[in-house]
């Protein structure tokens, strides 16, 4: 039975003190034993699953893949409360910086349950958003944006992407994403939605190679499109950032690579 003094200190964490209390204890204590040491890693894990909130948001900020794989394994698929948080709303409602979005993306892509049942799903949530008019017509430049670069993240990490049983519908979402887009009187909207049907096509085999869609009608060197090219590059060894706890004084920097361990109301998809 939990005792009151640690519940007290859960929400102490939680409400207040995430930075001053939980980062000490993340970065000196936690990180460093977690991976061999099996107490200290249910009593991390206690911490950040017992309240779903700023103390996960903190660890996701300044961790990575590796270190959400390490923390959360698998419970996503068990605990509906951390999917909804780490999906709907970081994903979908928080429009977070996009590197905390890959990492967030690959490790659901980091076991194959997390793949089947999880990232299958964000990636046809983020098509069909794309694909939907009156979220193009309505949605800000940096809300439509947002969601093309999630969009591209997750055709980088295409190698996971298993979608055969779902071609017919996304065919249809990507084509008919890329009509209501062309027909945008916004130069953004009409690029960005040929760029992305273009690689969207490409990358998920939707047609035979003799049959690829091409556009010749948007500016391929434009900043924007640069910036989503570089998002979509192909990250089979499933690179992320690196670990920092932005600490002026005391910045420790660790390379992560695998193998070594608000869009509210368009939402509801």
């Amino acid at each position: 039975m939990k005792s009151e003094s640690t519940k007290n200190f859960t929400t102490i964490l939680s409400y207040s003190y995430t930075e001053y209390i939980w980062r000490p204890l993340y970065k000196n204590l936690f990180i460093k034993k977690s991976s061999h040491d099996p107490l200290w890693l249910r009593l991390a894990q206690y911490f950040l699953l017992e309240i779903i909130d700023d103390i996960l948001l903190y660890t996701i900020q300044h961790g990575n893949a590796i270190i959400l794989d390490l923390f959360l394994s698998d419970r996503i698929l068990h605990l509906p409360l951390l999917e909804i948080y780490l999906t709907d709303t970081l994903l979908f409602r928080k429009q977070l910086s996009i590197d905390i979005v890959r990492t967030i993306l690959i490790y659901l892509t980091m076991s194959t349950n997390r793949i089947e049942k999880c990232f299958e799903n964000v990636f046809q949530r983020f098509l069909t958003l794309w694909s939907q008019e009156s979220f193009i017509r309505f949605s800000s430049n940096t809300q439509h944006f947002y969601i093309c670069q999630c969009i591209c993240i997750c055709l980088s990490l295409n190698k996971q992407l298993k979608l055969n049983e779902d071609k017919d519908k996304i065919i249809m979402s990507v084509l008919n994403g890329i009509r209501i887009h062309i027909e945008s009187t916004f130069d953004y909207i009409r690029r960005r939605g040929q760029f992305i049907g273009e690689l969207i096509i490409q990358r998920i085999n939707l047609f035979s190679p003799s049959n690829q869609l091409h556009f010749d009608t948007y500016d391929k060197n434009h900043s924007e499109i640069q910036i989503l090219t570089k998002l979509a590059e192909l990250n089979h060894s499933l690179n992320d950032r690196e670990l920092s706890d932005d600490d002026d004084d005391e910045k420790e920097k660790i390379r992560m690579k695998k193998g070594q361990s608000t869009i509210t109301e368009y939402l509801n998809l």
